[in-house]
């Protein structure tokens, strides 16, 4: 019976997925704070915090579930997260979209913004550069976490 049990826990575990979510991340290298927060498509939210200057980091507290259920960043210069820059992540089956989203504002134009999945999905903006923004959105086939960077 133990050799049974073994079996069954080795054969369940191989029919789940690798990882069960991807975080989104943020990392500020610019001179100035920002602040960040999250949302996901189900309806929760973080608060927004501050992340300083000079290579801070941030991860949400809401992963992207593979589940099809999007999770989203949210950053702007601002505590009210008023017109917010947003990275945006969803997971299904162990495939990754994700886009750079200025719908709601882009405090952030005139700085370098990069995102990225485990660098072989990369949404690369020079200052001023708005090609990169939705409607543009990888396929990535990895479910690794997202980065955006920041200056």
């Amino acid at each position: 019976m133990f050799n049974m049990l073994n079996l069954s826990a080795l054969i369940f575990a191989a029919v789940l997925p690798s990882t069960l979510g991807s975080t989104l991340n943020v990392l500020n290298n610019c001179g100035f704070e920002i602040y960040c927060g999250a949302a996901k498509n189900d309806g929760s939210s973080s608060p927004a915090v501050r992340v300083n200057g000079g290579g801070s980091t941030w991860q949400s507290p809401l992963a992207a579930d593979d589940d099809n259920i999007g999770s989203v960043l949210k950053c702007a210069n601002n505590l009210g997260l008023i017109q917010p820059f947003q990275m945006e992540l969803a997971l299904q089956n162990g495939h990754s979209w994700f886009d750079l989203s200025a719908l709601d504002g882009d405090p952030f134009i005139g700085v370098s913004r990069h995102a990225e999945i485990a660098g072989q999905c990369v949404l690369d903006c020079p200052p001023g550069s708005v090609g990169c923004e939705w409607p543009v959105q990888p396929d990535c086939q990895t479910s690794e976490d997202a980065w955006l960077t920041l200056c």
